[in-house]
């Protein structure tokens, strides 16, 4: 064999060792999430979510593909997020995320909006690891991250996807429908129902969470107008809905 097809054969073991290794550490973080999220004492909507998500996790040894890395201003405080996981309930979580960490795909794509403050994009990042922009495809649910820097507000929001949160690092408030606002420690799972309005905010500390979305994955996430906080009501659609779900479904917020 000469140099050339050597040198070709060494990179091509090489690419191979590495996507062998990703898909290990990504069938790592899946298998874990699921045990936690089955180990949670939850009520019934959330058991019967919980099962739902079972019937359509991704599989052991699911098929990788070439999500391209991409940083945000707010992942400065990943690092800080992934410290503050290292004690607790949730080590194992943040031993399966910090390897992943250099492949993910970070967005925020809600529209500008300068009611809520122009600095939400660098404070508020959205990772996919399951879905269309994810490292595992997958068309029937969506499983992520998210990540809000100290001191911020995710402002009310709704979207038809059932969605499921985990916290793996730090606290954040967190309010939903007409519930009083409650503060969610690490490892705590919490449920939104199709359409239900909710928010986060933190204090000193970071927030890490690992999200789900099944139901409805095409229709995106939009911010409440203001005058409607979180009230349990769906979001009304306003005169230029079309164009901001466009939009948002072009850049694929979550």
């Amino acid at each position: 064999m000469d140099r050339p097809a050597r040198l070709a054969k060494l990179q091509h073991d090489d690419s191979g060792a590495e996507m062998s290794n990703l898909q290990q550490q990504v069938d790592d973080f899946l298998e874990l999430t699921l045990q936690h999220l089955g180990a949670a004492e939850a009520m019934a909507p959330l058991q019967v979510e919980i099962a739902q998500l079972r019937s359509v996790w991704p599989k052991t040894g699911a098929a990788i593909g070439q999500a391209t890395p991409t940083r945000l201003p707010a992942c400065d405080y990943l690092d800080t997020a992934l410290a503050l996981g290292q004690t607790g309930a949730t080590t194992d979580l943040v031993s399966a995320i910090a390897p992943l960490s250099a492949q993910l795909q970070w967005t925020y794509s809600y529209p500008a909006d300068g009611e809520r403050g122009k600095d939400l994009a660098e404070r508020i990042a959205f990772s996919q690891i399951v879905g269309r922009k994810g490292l595992v495809a997958n068309a029937d649910i969506h499983v992520g991250l998210t990540l809000i820097a100290p001191y911020t507000s995710y402002p009310p929001h709704a979207h038809p996807a059932v969605e499921v949160y985990l916290v793996v690092a730090g606290s954040a408030t967190w309010q939903a429908g007409h519930a009083a606002a409650t503060r969610q420690p690490p490892n705590a799972v919490i449920f939104h129902p199709s359409n239900v309005p909710h928010a986060m905010t933190t204090d000193a500390e970071p927030l890490l969470a690992i999200w789900t979305w099944r139901g409805d994955l095409a229709a995106p996430s939009t911010y409440l107008d203001r005058k409607r906080s979180v009230s349990g009501l769906a979001p009304r659609r306003s005169a230029n809905w079309n164009r901001v779900a466009a939009y948002l479904a072009e850049h694929d917020r979550k």
